[in-house]
Protein backbone atom coordinates (compact mmCIF):
# COMPACT_ATOMS: atom_id res chain seq x y z
CA UNK A 1 0.00 0.00 0.00
CA UNK A 2 1.30 3.37 -0.92
CA UNK A 3 4.65 4.30 -2.45
CA UNK A 4 7.50 6.66 -1.64
CA UNK A 5 5.89 9.43 -3.71
CA UNK A 6 2.21 8.73 -2.90
CA UNK A 7 0.93 7.77 0.51
CA UNK A 8 -2.38 7.16 2.18
CA UNK A 9 -3.39 9.81 4.69
CA UNK A 10 -5.81 7.73 6.76
CA UNK A 11 -6.54 4.03 6.80
CA UNK A 12 -9.72 2.56 8.26
CA UNK A 13 -10.02 -1.18 8.61
CA UNK A 14 -13.03 -3.26 9.48
CA UNK A 15 -11.04 -6.36 10.41
CA UNK A 16 -7.83 -7.24 12.22
CA UNK A 17 -4.25 -6.09 11.62
CA UNK A 18 -1.47 -8.70 11.43
CA UNK A 19 2.19 -7.75 11.36
CA UNK A 20 4.67 -10.03 9.57
CA UNK A 21 2.44 -13.12 9.50
CA UNK A 22 -1.10 -14.36 9.96
CA UNK A 23 -0.78 -16.27 13.24
CA UNK A 24 -2.37 -15.13 16.49
CA UNK A 25 1.06 -13.99 17.76
CA UNK A 26 1.18 -11.50 14.85
CA UNK A 27 -2.22 -9.98 15.62
CA UNK A 28 -1.97 -6.35 16.79
CA UNK A 29 -4.76 -6.34 19.36
CA UNK A 30 -4.12 -3.22 21.42
CA UNK A 31 -2.65 0.25 21.03
CA UNK A 32 -3.20 3.15 23.38
CA UNK A 33 -1.55 6.33 24.55
CA UNK A 34 -2.30 8.24 27.69
CA UNK A 35 -1.16 9.91 30.86
CA UNK A 36 -0.85 8.43 34.33
CA UNK A 37 -0.53 9.79 37.85
CA UNK A 38 2.66 8.85 39.73
CA UNK A 39 2.11 8.42 43.47
CA UNK A 40 4.44 8.27 46.46
CA UNK A 41 3.78 6.95 49.97
CA UNK A 42 6.24 9.55 51.37
CA UNK A 43 6.56 13.24 50.53
CA UNK A 44 4.42 15.28 48.14
CA UNK A 45 4.90 14.86 44.38
CA UNK A 46 4.50 17.47 41.68
CA UNK A 47 4.07 15.68 38.36
CA UNK A 48 5.70 17.72 35.58
CA UNK A 49 4.73 15.25 32.86
CA UNK A 50 3.74 11.61 32.66
CA UNK A 51 2.79 9.59 29.62
CA UNK A 52 2.73 6.07 28.32
CA UNK A 53 2.29 4.16 25.07
CA UNK A 54 0.98 0.60 25.19
CA UNK A 55 1.32 -1.62 22.12
CA UNK A 56 0.02 -5.11 22.74
CA UNK A 57 1.58 -6.17 26.09
CA UNK A 58 4.54 -3.74 25.87
CA UNK A 59 4.31 -0.51 27.90
CA UNK A 60 6.70 2.41 27.35
CA UNK A 61 6.37 4.82 30.27
CA UNK A 62 8.01 8.20 30.97
CA UNK A 63 7.59 10.87 33.61
CA UNK A 64 9.23 13.84 35.26
CA UNK A 65 8.42 14.37 38.93
CA UNK A 66 9.57 16.63 41.75
CA UNK A 67 9.16 16.25 45.48
CA UNK A 68 7.66 19.57 46.60
CA UNK A 69 7.69 18.32 50.18
CA UNK A 70 10.50 15.79 50.56
CA UNK A 71 10.26 13.09 53.19
CA UNK A 72 12.74 12.60 56.01
CA UNK A 73 12.28 8.84 55.71
CA UNK A 74 15.38 6.74 55.08
CA UNK A 75 13.25 4.08 53.36
CA UNK A 76 13.86 3.40 49.67
CA UNK A 77 11.95 5.55 47.18
CA UNK A 78 8.95 3.91 45.58
CA UNK A 79 6.77 5.40 42.86
CA UNK A 80 3.35 3.87 42.36
CA UNK A 81 0.36 4.33 40.13
CA UNK A 82 1.80 2.74 36.97
CA UNK A 83 -1.06 2.54 34.46
CA UNK A 84 -0.70 -1.25 34.13
CA UNK A 85 0.67 -3.85 36.53
CA UNK A 86 3.74 -5.69 35.28
CA UNK A 87 3.56 -9.27 34.07
CA UNK A 88 3.43 -11.91 36.82
CA UNK A 89 6.79 -13.62 37.45
CA UNK A 90 8.64 -11.04 35.31
CA UNK A 91 10.80 -8.31 36.83
CA UNK A 92 12.15 -5.33 34.89
CA UNK A 93 14.63 -2.49 35.12
CA UNK A 94 14.68 1.02 33.69
CA UNK A 95 16.56 4.28 33.94
CA UNK A 96 16.27 7.36 36.10
CA UNK A 97 18.15 10.61 36.03
CA UNK A 98 18.29 12.45 39.32
CA UNK A 99 19.06 16.15 39.21
CA UNK A 100 20.45 17.69 42.40
CA UNK A 101 19.71 14.81 44.76
CA UNK A 102 22.22 13.89 47.42
CA UNK A 103 22.59 10.21 46.60
CA UNK A 104 26.36 9.61 46.86
CA UNK A 105 29.60 11.46 46.49
CA UNK A 106 31.15 9.65 43.51
CA UNK A 107 30.19 7.76 40.34
CA UNK A 108 26.55 7.03 40.96
CA UNK A 109 24.30 5.29 38.47
CA UNK A 110 20.56 5.28 39.02
CA UNK A 111 18.29 2.35 38.22
CA UNK A 112 14.63 1.56 38.43
CA UNK A 113 13.44 -1.86 39.52
CA UNK A 114 9.93 -3.16 38.99
CA UNK A 115 8.68 -6.31 40.64
CA UNK A 116 6.46 -9.07 39.34
CA UNK A 117 2.72 -8.28 38.98
CA UNK A 118 3.22 -4.80 40.45
CA UNK A 119 2.29 -1.21 39.64
CA UNK A 120 5.15 0.15 41.79
CA UNK A 121 8.77 0.89 40.89
CA UNK A 122 11.73 1.40 43.24
CA UNK A 123 14.78 3.64 42.71
CA UNK A 124 18.28 2.26 43.28
CA UNK A 125 21.82 3.55 42.94
CA UNK A 126 25.10 1.85 42.17
CA UNK A 127 28.05 3.40 43.99
CA UNK A 128 31.38 3.16 42.20
CA UNK A 129 30.20 0.04 40.37
CA UNK A 130 30.07 -1.84 43.67
CA UNK A 131 27.06 -1.83 46.01
CA UNK A 132 23.51 -1.46 44.73
CA UNK A 133 21.47 0.42 47.33
CA UNK A 134 17.94 1.77 47.52
CA UNK A 135 17.83 5.55 47.14
CA UNK A 136 16.24 6.93 50.33
CA UNK A 137 13.49 9.55 50.32
CA UNK A 138 15.66 11.85 52.46
CA UNK A 139 18.19 12.11 49.60
CA UNK A 140 15.78 14.27 47.61
CA UNK A 141 15.85 18.03 47.75
CA UNK A 142 12.84 20.26 47.28
CA UNK A 143 11.72 20.67 43.65
CA UNK A 144 14.67 18.76 42.16
CA UNK A 145 13.51 16.85 39.06
CA UNK A 146 13.57 13.09 38.67
CA UNK A 147 13.33 11.78 35.09
CA UNK A 148 12.04 8.21 34.73
CA UNK A 149 11.88 6.00 31.65
CA UNK A 150 10.88 2.32 31.65
CA UNK A 151 9.67 -0.32 29.25
CA UNK A 152 7.90 -3.35 30.67
CA UNK A 153 5.33 -6.01 29.82
CA UNK A 154 1.85 -6.43 31.20
CA UNK A 155 -0.58 -9.36 31.13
Amino acid sequence: LGASSTRFKDLYLGGRVYLDGTGSANHLDDYEEGTWTPTSPNGTLDVQRSNYTKIGRLVNLNCTIRYTTPSTSSNGVQIGGLPFASTANVEFIGTAMLNGQNVTTTSTYSYIYGGSASDVISLYQNQDNASVLAIPYNAFGTNEPVYISIIYTTD
